[in-house]
């Protein structure tokens, strides 16, 4: 049985911490948060669509980092 370690983003493994496949190993320094940005090009104009969802974003960015992102204190 092989033994393996790695730094890796918990939203790209919660789902094998939650089902028990990987576990984490407490240590100093970790979790290193992130933050994260909505970038785009100052002289494009954006597409209704694209606009929209910026709109959004900017609007609904509390409601969604603690729909979505709130699981993370939890590790």
């Amino acid at each position: 049985m092989g033994f393996g370690y790695s730094i890796m983003p918990l939203i790209g493994i919660k789902n094998a911490i939650d089902r028990g496949g990987i576990h984490m190993i407490p240590y100093e320094g970790l979790p290193i948060h992130t933050q994260w940005n909505l970038i785009w090009f100052k002289k494009k104009k954006l597409s209704p669509a694209a606009l929209a969802f910026k709109e959004y974003i900017l609007e609904n960015k509390d409601q969604i980092t603690a729909k979505y992102f709130d699981w993370v204190t939890k590790y």
